[in-house]
């Protein structure tokens, strides 16, 4: 071992050297000894662990913090602690701490500024004593400030005590000086590897310049701090310094880390037997894990580097999936993992602070099978309600970064706690309708992974009493401030939960129109009410309207697709346009467009303005606008006001167009076998080709026996009653032949 530095008060251990200062030298008094495991400096004075656990000290003892009674300022084991094996030791400017291997602190030195950890400010105490306030908590981790001391346990928590004019305590400035532990709950649930403090800090904050670096080990000075890198690369900030300096190694394999799953553990836990000693090790190791956020995301964090994909989420959640299927296949580990993940974990999570590593754990528990139970998951919920606006804003965009398979679990394990408390009417429906809505924004922000039909609770919307539902909405709405906090709960503010037939109950059930219209309206507005009175009166009437009309009813953009519906011809000379790479000006068109029978501008003076490889894309956005939106304004306002007389507008936006047009002209999906089971042999059907929305299951054929003198008539159909009168034909052949011919002629049927 080497030193060099300031010797003034023997702090180097050099038992030959008087002089105050002294160059790099070999401290030969080890060379006897088993070997120095780690070495920690103070003030004046400084600390040697061993690696059988021994301590030494030496150098300035006026306060107490070389662990002895004498002034003797050499080098010599603290005698007090050779009943403990310290595994590790650190020293602020006048006290000293040590952790034995049962994870244990043990302080001495000055304590006036409550850094002793002991619950008073004592001038000093020179005999190690333990901390009481953490008897109950492996310490696995201890750093000293100049006046202050900071703890890390097994489960990744941070306590701190001593100093804090500098908020150095991470607590908050207007904190006082704290005489005992501590937690520091900014850093809760965060997956930390090591503490390290200096002179004092303000705050705990992410360094997110370092995120993908690959840190594995800092030390933090008066005014700066050194971070090293996996590859050997050092970084350093603070006072004074920029930049990065040349490539060292260091050694952290003796470093205790926090608790963590990994798949030798897992086959310890799986072979243990009962009644052995090593069951009772499995059990305390798995509540400790399961019972503690940081634990279990440390668990599965992925080796992140300056490659890795930033948009990925940081926790390797086919592992953890793997990992939580193998454990909860043996009932007396899964009977643990529930205990715990419902006593401990959930709740826990509840006050996570405003980091992506505290909150990745969210990511991890619908990996888990225990947590697709109802229950479970109604309470994981009501702990994410609990989280600042913040932590939620920041969770969002952790699910937006999850793959559609894994996204798809997390919006199933909330659909079975909304089923639930829906039918057991508990009070935490409106907590999980609103982490579905962050789920849903999620996966918007996504660019839609998961099918917004996915989102669809069938089995909730049988259980909604709409008319209530509506009124509630309504209120809601007029309310000049309103915000999350609504009591009942209110389904029509997250309307994708919805099947299409719940829409169109909604949309039905709000329905309204003016008893006397004005007869004065525009020929476009009568025919808007009428489309409106279709939708109404469930009734399908075959208009064969663009989707584009819907889109824009809807308040949709237009695109390209729209305008090869509407004009195939034109719309693939305006693809043809965009796809060309090339002498688009060969084509010699200008911002002009040839529109019912006249020529339009598309911008001021555009017979003048060529289209280009450059504004092509313009050039086609404003014949969309021309098509679609300014030659049709007043047009389709009329249209538009017509059919929003009979249909409510907020109740239409549960709908997308596709939707709304299946409403108003139905679809073409003929299902024959389901149409004949519905068939009644008594008195027809419609008098339209065309199918409800709701399809042939709600379509009822009635038949009936017409008498008629012989078999030269024809069937006759009552379309308004949707009744089919057939005469009773001697042979199968002259049904089929009579009944095509009124087909064909079905513009009015003839008895001859």
């Amino acid at each position: 071992m080497y030193c060099w530095g300031n010797n003034r008060y023997r702090q180097l251990g050099l038992t030959d050297k008087e002089e105050e200062e002294v160059g790099f030298t070999e401290n030969d008094y080890f060379n006897s000894q088993v070997g120095v495991r780690k070495v920690a400096s103070g003030g004046s004075h400084t600390l040697f662990l061993l690696e059988d656990g021994i301590v030494h000290s030496c150098g300035q003892n006026n306060c107490g913090q070389l662990g002895r009674r004498s002034n003797n300022s050499s080098l010599d084991e603290i005698y007090s602690l050779e009943a403990q094996l310290i595994v590790d030791v650190s020293c602020g400017v006048n006290h000293s701490v040590a952790i034995c291997n049962e994870g244990n602190i043990f302080s001495w030195g000055e304590g006036s500024q409550g850094q002793l950890g002991s619950g008073q400010f004592p001038q000093q105490s020179p005999i190690p004593r333990k901390i009481s306030g953490l008897s109950d908590i492996r310490i696995i981790q201890i750093s000293c400030g100049h006046f202050h001391t900071v703890a890390l346990s097994e489960d990744s928590n941070v306590f701190s005590w001593g100093k804090n004019d500098n908020g150095q305590l991470g607590l908050g400035k207007q904190t006082p000086n704290q005489a005992s532990p501590q937690l520091v709950k900014f850093l809760k649930g965060v997956p930390l590897v090591q503490v390290s403090v200096g002179r004092y800090v303000f705050k705990p904050h992410a360094i997110s310049s370092l995120r993908e670096k690959g840190v594995i080990y800092i030390s933090c000075g008066d005014e700066h701090t050194a971070v090293l890198c996996k590859e050997g690369t050092v970084y350093t900030f603070g006072n004074g310094t920029l930049g990065q300096t040349h490539s060292i190694t260091l050694m952290t394999d003796n470093m205790l880390t926090i608790c963590r799953i990994n798949e030798t553990l897992v086959k310890t836990w799986i072979d243990t037997k009962p009644g052995k000693p090593n069951r009772q090790d499995a059990k305390r190791e798995i509540i400790k894990i399961f019972s503690s956020p940081a634990c279990l995301t440390a668990s599965f964090l992925k080796n992140r580097d300056s490659s890795s994909d930033p948009s990925l989420p940081i926790v390797d959640l086919s592992f953890a999936n793997d990992i939580f299927t193998e454990l909860c296949q043996h009932k007396w580990i899964a009977d643990i993992i529930c205990s715990s993940l419902k006593n401990e974990l959930i709740p826990a999570t509840g006050s996570l602070p405003n980091l992506f590593e505290a909150l990745s754990v969210f990511l991890l528990f619908p990996e888990c099978p225990i947590m697709h139970d109802a229950n479970l998951a109604a309470e994981l919920v009501q702990a994410i309600d609990n989280l600042s606006l913040n932590a939620k804003k920041m969770l969002e965009t952790l699910w937006s970064s999850l793959p559609e398979p894994n996204l798809k679990k997390q919006i199933q394990m909330f659909k079975i706690a909304l089923i639930l408390c829906v039918f057991q009417k508990k009070d935490s429906i409106k907590h999980v309708l609103e982490a579905l809505k962050q789920l849903y924004r999620a996966n918007m922000k996504a660019g839609y992974k998961v099918p917004i039909s996915y989102f669809c609770v069938p089995e909730v919307s049988h259980a909604i009493i709409i008319p209530a539902d509506l009124n509630n909405w309504r209120i809601y709405q007029k309310q000049s401030q309103a915000d999350g906090t609504m009591d009942p709960e209110i389904y029509c503010r997250y309307p994708y939960i919805f099947t299409f037939a719940t829409k169109v109950l909604y949309l039905n059930t709000d329905a309204m129109l003016k008893k006397n219209p004005s007869v004065d309206k525009k020929m476009y507005y009568q025919y808007g009410v009428l489309c409106g009175l279709a939708v109404f009166n469930e009734t399908v009437i075959y208009l064969p309207f663009p989707l584009a009309l819907f889109k824009k009813l809807l308040g949709k953009k237009i695109t390209l697709e729209d305008l090869k519906e509407l004009q195939p011809t034109m719309g693939k000379s305006m693809q043809c346009i965009l796809d060309t790479e090339k002498d688009v000006e060969s084509l010699d068109l200008h911002f002009t467009l040839s529109w019912e029978n006249q020529t339009v501008q598309l911008i001021p003076n555009g017979a003048a303005q060529r289209v280009t490889h450059l504004n092509k894309y313009d050039f086609v956005n404003k014949c969309l606008e021309y098509i679609f939106n300014t030659s049709v304004t007043e047009t389709f306002e009329e249209f538009k006001k017509g059919f929003y007389k009979v249909c409510d507008k907020d109740i239409l936006l549960f709908f997308q167009p596709e939707e709304l047009m299946n409403v108003v002209a139905g679809h073409a999906n003929y299902d024959w076998s389901v149409f004949e089971k519905n068939t009644v042999y008594t008195d027809f059907i419609t008098g339209n080709d065309r199918i409800s929305v709701f399809g042939l299951q709600n379509t009822v054929i009635t038949v009936s026996s017409f008498g008629v003198p012989n078999e030269c008539y024809l069937p006759e159909a009552n379309t308004c009653s949707q009744l089919l009168h057939l005469p009773e034909y001697s042979k199968k052949d002259v049904l089929r032949r009579k009944l095509l011919l009124a087909m064909e002629n079905n513009k009015g049927f003839e008895k001859n």
